[in-house]
């Protein structure tokens, strides 16, 4: 069959080519729904006009919209919008990796950690609720999936100064304190998550008394200032008007247990997850073993609490959405539970691994083998995975009739027509993030491409031939 290192070779090769279908598909993603509004204000008040417009009118998520307008005057938003998910999905990848090797504390080399970067972001690809609202949506992908990113990336520098003092030089510390500030502006869960993790990391460190109690101190007052600036935001109690059942505590608890454990049942139902983990956790197991404090078996059931933190972590980040909306969270929104679901399935397991005190045994060559195998070929026929495979040879047709809409568009507006008919589109892709306009000239989406396009009104008609 295949030596280690020829199998350890295929596997990465496979997965870059599973990576590969997630990032041509992006080559096929479209503006939609919101990201007309966002553009339209960029290009008739400007950035700074159209954030004090976003942030009085609409939402207080002032990192968020400014990095979507940001993007919007930056580049041409029509011809770049691939640009989107050519960014997300590596950015992503460069988050995992860089929080598995700082976390690994010596204990993970370049290579791994890169490695399991590689895993990760295959493992993330497939189950992750949405793939098209997390990756192929300008206004979704930067509200929720940069967020996740960049509390990676904070998560990681945090850990690096928190554990070794003698390297947090002042550039670092800028760092920390500039992403704390924004990640508090992106969303309220990746908000929520952030000043939790931070309340915790503040108590223990002043309990120890750690050299950098003062930061992160610091560091917990600039995410609950973020907070406080979300919170005050006029826009809040316009947009609030939209969902009457918000606000209520006992009902929103309720629900984000009962819907958190509903979708943690169902993402440990992953095969790929398992066949990884089957894989890995013998090793990982083994080299956690290594950590001093480790080496008395009386601290071995302490690790328990790990499972138990990163379980009561996912549950509260279904909160905000209940809280604010009284009804189940969109399925962006649980982008970032899903990746704390990942991110702590493996030291989960190998903490209850570790406490257990169970000898890590290895899979024999053969099963080895197989299992990886069976790991990388799962990844095309499960899930997201088989989505978007079915998907990848639909999308270009899918974005030939979209230029061919806006042919049409602009065909209109230069007859001054008072009424834009287009056909519908053939095919959408589902793993693309498509928001339609529909029959409705009053459809919110509908006049959201009219003032975009400068034109009276714009209605999508069924008895018109596709791309004529």
């Amino acid at each position: 069959m295949f030596d280690s290192t020829k199998l350890h070779v295929l596997t990465i090769i496979v997965i870059a080519v599973y990576i590969s279908i997630y990032i041509t598909l992006g080559f096929c993603a479209q503006p939609s729904a919101d990201d007309f509004d966002f553009a339209y204000k960029v290009y008739h008040s400007g950035f700074l006009d159209s954030q004090y417009s976003w942030y009085n009118t609409w939402t207080g998520r002032y990192a968020s919209t400014a990095a979507i307008s940001a993007f919007v005057a930056c580049f041409d938003f029509m011809k770049y919008y691939w640009l989107i998910p050519s960014f997300l999905i590596p950015a992503t990848f460069a988050s995992f990796y860089l929080f598995v090797y700082i976390a690994g504390m010596g204990l993970v080399t370049n290579k791994q950690a890169a490695f399991a970067g590689v895993i990760l972001l295959s493992l993330y690809l497939s189950e992750v609720p949405t793939p098209a609202e997390t990756f192929y949506w300008l206004a979704g992908g930067f509200t929720y999936q940069l967020g996740n990113i960049l509390y990676l990336v904070s998560l990681a520098v945090l850990i690096r100064i928190v554990t070794d003092p003698a390297k947090s030089k002042l550039p670092c510390i800028m760092l920390i304190c500039l992403l704390v500030t924004g990640i508090s502006g992106f969303n309220e869960t990746i908000m929520l998550l952030q000043t939790f993790v931070l309340a915790g990391v503040t108590l223990l460190a002043c309990k120890i008394k750690h050299p950098k109690w003062a930061l992160s101190l610091f560091l917990f007052f600039l995410s609950l200032l973020g907070v406080a600036v979300v919170a005050a935001a006029p826009g809040n109690s316009l947009r609030s008007q939209y969902f009457p059942l918000a606000h209520h505590f006992g009902p929103s608890l309720i629900q984000s247990i009962k819907f958190g454990f509903t979708d943690i049942a169902h993402w440990a139902k992953s095969f790929p997850l398992w066949a990884a983990s089957f894989i890995l956790i013998p090793d990982v197991a083994e080299r956690v073993t290594e950590y001093r404090l480790l080496h008395n078996q009386n601290n071995r059931p302490k690790l328990l609490i790990v499972p138990a933190i990163w379980f009561c972590l996912i549950i509260i980040l279904y909160f905000p959405a209940f809280w604010s909306m009284g009804q189940a969270p969109p399925p962006r929104t649980l982008s970032i539970a899903y990746m704390i679901f990942i991110l702590g399935w493996f030291p989960s397991l190998t903490a209850l691994y570790v406490a257990m005190k169970m000898v890590p045994v290895r899979l024999s060559p053969a099963v080895f083998k197989a299992t990886t195998l069976l790991f990388m070929i799962s990844l095309f026929l499960v899930d997201n995975g088989s989505l978007a495979v079915y998907d990848l040879p639909k999308s270009f047709a899918y974005r030939d009739a979209i230029q061919s809409r806006y042919d049409l568009i602009n065909s209109s507006k230069k007859r001054n027509d008072q009424i834009t008919d287009v056909p519908f589109l053939p095919y959408i892709p589902e793993t693309l993030y498509v928001s339609d306009i529909s029959g409705d000239i009053n459809n919110w989406i509908n006049r959201s491409y009219a003032e975009f396009f400068n034109i009276k009104a714009i209605r999508k008609r069924y008895d018109l031939p596709h791309g004529n």
